[in-house]
């Protein structure tokens, strides 16, 4: 194989509190959580419009 082209990983550092919650989270903790993250980084539809635009 070739090295030509390969891109090297970009290096993200992340927060120790960021990776590790405190204490066990219920059901729903955790989807409140992922929702959040999701809502952060434009990765959550809302509504019949903008799912379907996701969608397209």
């Amino acid at each position: 194989m070739s090295t030509e082209g390969d891109v090297p990983a970009e290096v993200v550092e992340v927060s120790a509190d960021a990776v590790a919650p405190r204490g066990a989270m219920t059901v729903e903790e955790a989807l409140q959580e992922v929702l959040k993250k999701a809502l952060v980084n434009d990765g959550l539809a809302r509504g019949l419009r903008e799912a379907a635009k996701a969608l397209d």
